[in-house]
Parts: structure tokens; C-alpha cells; sequence
């Protein structure tokens, strides 16, 4: 299973979906980066999030470990029998 990883400052669906396909991925994190100069006011590990996986037409937000936790289940699905 590849996984890859993507920083985007804007379209974030549409360019992680994009990445996805052109690096061949089963699925792609997307995180939204925040502007420097709004950095002060929004903590960055607060910043949206994005699971997209090709195997499956949705997608999902969450903070980090939510997303971890998605992509952890995924991996497991994939080679752990049962």
C-alpha cells in the first residue's frame, strides 16, 4: 500500500486527488497550509486535513490522530487477515 503525503494551499481535494493519481498512490493525506502571516493566530496541527483513498470514493477530516488512525485501519485491512 503507498501512501503519500501532500501540502496544498489551495483546491485541496482536487490537487491531492491529482497527486494521487499521477504518483500512483492507494491513498494521499492532504494537509491545508496556512499562509505564514496567519500563522500566529491558528495553531498549525489545527489546520484541516484530508484522507483520500482510491479505492474508495470518500474522503475524510480530521485532526491528526483521527487521520492516523484512518490510514493505520487501512494498512491493516490490506494485509492483516480476517
Amino acid at each position: 500500500m503507498l501512501v503519500g503525503f501532500a501540502a496544498e494551499t489551495n483546491d485541496l481535494a482536487g490537487n491531492a486527488v491529482e497527486k494521487m493519481r499521477r504518483k500512483n498512490l492507494d491513498a494521499i493525506v492532504a494537509n491545508d497550509v496556512i499562509p505564514a502571516r496567519h500563522r500566529v493566530r491558528v495553531r498549525p496541527q489545527r489546520g484541516p486535513r484530508l484522507l483520500l483513498r482510491r479505492d474508495r470514493a470518500r474522503s475524510r477530516d480530521g485532526a491528526k490522530d483521527a487521520i492516523a488512525s484512518a490510514v493505520w485501519r487501512a494498512v491493516c485491512r490490506k494485509f492483516l487477515p480476517g
